[in-house]
């Protein structure tokens, strides 16, 4: 029960990539389009799996929210302006996050 749990958890993490690509690409209102992506999908699907992802993942995954909520308020101070994430840091952030699970599955799925 717990590997189908997990393989739940990271399959629901490969469609939030997917959406992200398919929403974020090509960009009209990135910030809007942004935000739109976390609230519809990753606080709705993603964080409530949390727990089942790795290290590595959670930390993309908290790079990812951090920079949402410091959008939302202004006394907060992102690492970066968020053009310069959307423009340096997103796409690599959710190709790392892409290989993760594909890595994770795949030693659920072709266990020898």
């Amino acid at each position: 029960m717990y590997e189908s749990n997990v393989f739940s958890a990271y399959n629901e993490l490969y469609q939030f990539i997917s959406h992200a690509y398919s929403w974020l690409w090509p960009p009209s209102e990135p910030a809007r389009e942004f935000r739109d992506l976390m609230k519809t999908f990753y606080f709705k699907d993603i964080k409530k799996h949390m727990l089942f992802y790795n290290s590595e993942v959670r930390n993309i995954l908290g790079t990812l929210e951090s920079q949402y909520v410091c959008m939302g308020d202004s006394d907060l101070i992102p690492e970066k302006p968020f053009d310069e994430f959307y423009r340096n840091d997103l796409i690599k952030l959710l190709q790392e996050l892409e290989k993760a699970v594909e890595q994770r599955t795949d030693l659920i799925l072709h266990k020898k």
